[in-house]
């Protein structure tokens, strides 16, 4: 009966553990860098409007401006958001999350850029929300793009929900939008 007892116990903290542990666990942002990669070469950057696949009309707006804030922690020069959109209107170029290459030659021979960052915000949650269980999520792509070759550099995507960074119980929820952005960013620029 004792021994039953003992069996039981360590049963229940196995299974204990083991639900701990995969609470605090995440998939890692689907990453792919060119062979060789290196963005020692990489000091002006040209952050393009992110593409917005969403019924949140501000999310592109927003992750664009994340982008940016990201790459200059990062010491990157960033050539500024104005003058980017001002040269793709008055060249009445449209991008979504893809450019061609005469267009990347432009924007290096015009700014001095030495790669560009395009992207896509693929999911977002609204902004505001009623209920008390609320969970953002958020969904992006992002690519590097080499300004003088026209390759890709770097290409990330990933997806997250707040509830993704829990650590235990409710601790390390995030539960704004906002914040959560923030956050998938960085995974996403970690490698840069």
């Amino acid at each position: 009966m004792k021994a039953k007892c003992i069996f039981t116990f360590y049963g229940i903290c196995l299974g204990g553990l083991l639900l701990l542990l995969t609470g605090c666990v995440r998939n890692a942002p689907n990453i792919f860098l060119i062979k060789g990669y290196s963005c020692l070469h990489i000091k002006k950057i040209a952050v393009l409007p992110f593409f917005n696949q969403t019924k949140n009309e501000l999310a592109g707006k927003l992750v664009t401006k994340v982008v940016i804030a990201a790459l200059l922690k990062k010491r990157f020069e960033v050539e500024y958001l104005g003058n980017i959109t001002g040269f793709l209107i008055h060249e009445r170029i449209i991008v979504r999350d893809v450019i061609d290459l005469n267009t990347i030659k432009l924007l290096r021979k015009k700014f001095g850029i030495d790669a560009i960052v395009v992207g896509r915000v693929e999911e977002c949650s609204s902004f505001t929300h009623s209920t008390t269980h609320f969970v953002p999520k958020v969904a992006l792509s992002l690519r590097v793009i080499d300004a003088k070759t026209g390759s890709i550099l770097y290409l990330a995507r990933v997806k997250r929900t707040g509830d993704d960074y829990i650590t235990l119980v409710d601790f390390g929820k995030i539960k704004s939008v906002g914040s959560l952005i923030v956050r998938v960013v960085d995974e996403l620029l970690k490698p840069l």
